[in-house]
């Protein structure tokens, strides 16, 4: 599977991003705020191996609904109203979403972030990350109704460094 080689040679994840309008939240770890003025999600495909009779068995419903692949697991890499920049939860929508914030309130100039995601699904999931399915960007604010804007640029995945 070309995926699993490509996330196997290539597992940090590199972008820009700058929020000149972050949201104001105060609580934004519940169904109620959970928005974030920039979120990157990794989402993985699914892996039956480790999962549940009844996840296995919601999985094949979903696709066959659907009619497409459906991911397993997801990290959403987020900007935060008030949550510091090293705190992982999860999403109060689904167990199968962790999120890991990056960094909070306004951030006027680009900055570049780097993230290696096999290590973090490993911490995350307690499990060798199986093939990436979709990397995609966001700005969410669904949830709270309120007006958010975020910028992004030159994502690209990269090898770990050499020692």
């Amino acid at each position: 599977n070309t995926a699993t080689n490509w996330l196997d040679r290539f597992p940090i994840l590199e972008w820009r991003w700058r929020v000149p309008g972050p949201l104001d939240l105060a609580h934004e770890k519940t169904k109620r705020e959970d928005d974030f003025a920039a979120r990157v999600y990794v989402m993985f495909q699914f892996d039956a191996t480790h999962a549940s009779w009844l996840e296995k068995t919601r999985h094949s419903l979903g696709q066959k609904i659907y009619g497409s692949q459906i991911p397993g697991h997801a990290i959403n890499y987020v900007w935060t109203s008030r949550t510091k920049a090293g705190e992982t939860w999860t999403s109060p929508y689904t167990e199968n979403a962790k999120l890991v914030a990056l960094g909070l309130g306004p951030l006027k100039e680009w900055k570049h972030e780097r993230v290696d995601v096999a290590a973090d699904y490993q911490r995350l999931f307690g499990a060798a990350p199986p093939p990436v399915l979709a990397i995609a960007v966001m700005s969410d604010s669904d949830d709270s109704c309120q007006k958010t804007e975020a910028w992004f640029a030159e994502i690209s995945l990269r090898a770990r460094p050499q020692p």
